[in-house]
């Protein structure tokens, strides 16, 4: 038994593990999932318990989605060398403030945790997060240490979840930090997805509708930048499908030469019910664009959303659509500006405390009123009643 490996248990009628789970010192993986008889308290505790001579150091995947789980012990934070955890569909309405002690940790499942108030502290290599329909999740931590890598955070349907959050600075960070490592890993897009109606003002060039057009400066594609980032509010409407983002830039220069690049920003692969709006925003580092002279050249862009499915099929304009958007171009200039700026909303600064509330309340509301100028017609398509201006 000391050789087992992998350990599948899933649904299951078990009601706890077998005794020498946690002498099991080379399991590698253990998949308990939608086991419902499981007492879930005691599955956890098993796990890792020092003081029983228990070892299961090489652990690297865990699944306990839909186990009845009602409280998450400290000792989780002992599995050193896990790198994935599913908690989805349990009832547990914190989590262990440890658990940034999984430093080897890479996704983290909590969707369907409908009783979850909060996220602690966030392991700093995380690079995917789904916590999909936390109905009850008020609050997000970052952390202190970050470290730069592609990631994808998803807080789809946590309708509680304000836009306010420090996981808008949280993820600018690591896009920062993982600019710096590109060449030494492979590079990609990260993106993270919120409930929201209103572009954050960071984005300096917004627009209503799937298209933002602005001019480019000279040599912008210079050593110094690092990338775009990507925002675009999306609208659901009795939407149940799978989805990703694809952005495509289309590149011209004043004698009428053009080039187009597209990247996708994460979506997911299931079914998800959405009636809501969402923010997603995304972070390219747009590599071939630095790698090739001829993009300097180029002085304007238009930067187009649209909405597909998992096989590449656009997406019904009545479940789903974009309808309002915004770009940013990223240098190395602006990490001083990113480590202090306010990345979300008018009026609240990366820990929360007011900034001149009054002027920048104003601000906000007179932005919410022209996203709140925009309805569902009798066809079931999204527009606006009056044009917003772009930024250049």
């Amino acid at each position: 038994m000391v050789c087992l490996r992998y350990l599948y248990l899933d649904q299951t009628g078990i009601t706890k593990l077998p005794s020498p789970v946690g002498n099991l010192k080379g399991l590698a993986c253990l998949e308990v999932g939608n086991c419902k008889y499981l007492k879930g308290i005691e599955c956890l505790v098993d796990l890792h318990l020092p003081e029983r001579d228990m070892d299961l150091k090489y652990l690297r995947k865990l699944n306990l989605d839909g186990c009845c789980i009602s409280k998450v012990p400290d000792s989780l934070g002992c599995l050193s060398s896990l790198e994935v955890l599913d908690l989805s569909g349990n009832n547990f309405e914190t989590m262990p403030m440890n658990i940034y002690k999984l430093v080897e940790l890479q996704y983290l499942g909590l969707r369907s945790c409908r009783k979850l108030k909060s996220i602690p502290r966030l392991p700093r290599r995380l690079s995917k997060l789904d916590a999909h329909d936390c109905q009850s999740l008020i609050k997000v931590s970052s952390s202190y240490v970050v470290e730069g890598n592609i990631f994808e955070f998803i807080f789809t349907n946590c309708l509680r979840l304000p836009v306010i959050n420090q996981i808008l600075l949280y993820s600018l960070l690591k896009f920062q930090l993982y600019t710096e490592r590109l060449h030494q890993v492979p590079a990609g897009t990260s993106s993270f997805c919120l409930p929201g109606d209103v572009t954050p003002e960071w984005f300096s060039h917004q627009s209503w509708g799937s298209t933002v057009t602005f001019h480019l400066s000279s040599h912008w594609a210079n050593s110094e930048f690092l990338g775009f980032s990507l925002g675009a509010v999306i609208a659901f409407r009795s939407f149940g499908h799978s989805l990703q983002v694809k952005c495509t830039y289309h590149f011209r220069n004043k004698h009428g030469d053009s080039h187009d690049l597209y990247c996708y920003l994460h979506g997911w692969y299931d079914e998800r019910r959405m009636d809501s709006e969402h923010i997603f925003i995304g972070f390219d580092p747009c590599l071939i664009a630095k790698e090739h002279d001829m993009f300097s050249e180029y002085s304007e862009v238009s930067v187009e959303f649209q909405l597909e499915d998992m096989s590449g099929n656009l997406l019904p304009l009545d479940l789903c659509q974009v309808v309002e958007c915004g770009v940013r171009l990223l240098h190395v200039k602006d990490e001083d500006e990113i480590s202090r700026f306010d990345v979300t909303m008018p009026g609240y600064s990366q820990f929360f405390y007011p900034l001149d509330r009054d002027g920048l309340e104003a601000m906000f509301q007179a932005k919410r009123a022209r996203f709140q100028g925009m309805g569902w017609d009798e066809t079931g398509y999204v527009f606006p009643r009056r044009k917003k201006g772009r930024h250049n």
